[in-house]
């Protein structure tokens, strides 16, 4: 099963604050190589998608998908939408939308968000114990209300705009968001890298 009439967009970790670094630099050893945390999603996703951008702030040295660069001054994964959005990628008419912090997506959380949005013909993003609006799928048509948000709204409310829906998932593991180096130990642990 793969997504192929689907464009996937990572959005960038933002300022990383409580990470103590870009998370999208993060590196460890995987398949018996180093890999950077971005490299690590782009190659799990790589097989599903037509294409993969990755939008943020810098470019990473190695980075092994199209990039996006992120021009606005404050750090809100509305940018990422925004330029996402003035870049008019053709070929799809809806993105998956991820985090590049979501490391423990899994094929089977991707492919039910499709088919909801397939069925249902809305964004449709997961909701485990809270609502994850950096982790679904998304029309193109929703991205015109993106200019009535600045750097004071909250994702939510974009999302509360385009009247999208939540899919439920029971395993919160799969949306683990790492926001410190101690998400980022557990990650590790957890998947034994």
């Amino acid at each position: 099963m793969s997504f192929k009439n689907s464009v996937c967009l990572i959005l960038g970790g933002g300022k990383s604050s409580r990470m103590g670094q870009d998370k999208a630099n993060l590196r460890f050893n995987y398949k018996k190589r180093e890999i950077s945390l971005i490299n690590y999603l782009y190659e799990k996703l790589n097989p599903l998608f037509n294409e993969i951008y990755f939008c943020a702030k810098t470019k990473p040295n190695d980075l092994k998908c199209k990039f996006l660069k992120d021009e606005y001054e404050y750090f809100h994964p509305i940018n990422g939408l925004k330029t996402f959005a003035k870049n008019e990628i053709p070929n799809s008419n809806s993105f998956f939308i991820i985090a590049v912090d979501f490391v423990n997506i899994k094929k089977s959380a991707i492919k039910r968000l499709y088919y909801k949005h397939k069925k249902r013909k809305t964004s449709v993003v997961a909701k485990s114990i809270k609502t994850h609006f950096l982790c679904g799928f998304y029309k193109k048509s929703d991205f015109i209300y993106l200019n009535e948000f600045d750097e004071n709204c909250k994702i939510k409310d974009f999302f509360n705009k385009t009247e999208a829906n939540t899919l439920s998932f029971k395993n919160d593991e799969t949306f683990l968001n790492m926001n410190t180096k101690s998400d980022f130990q557990k990650f590790l642990k957890s998947n034994k890298y």
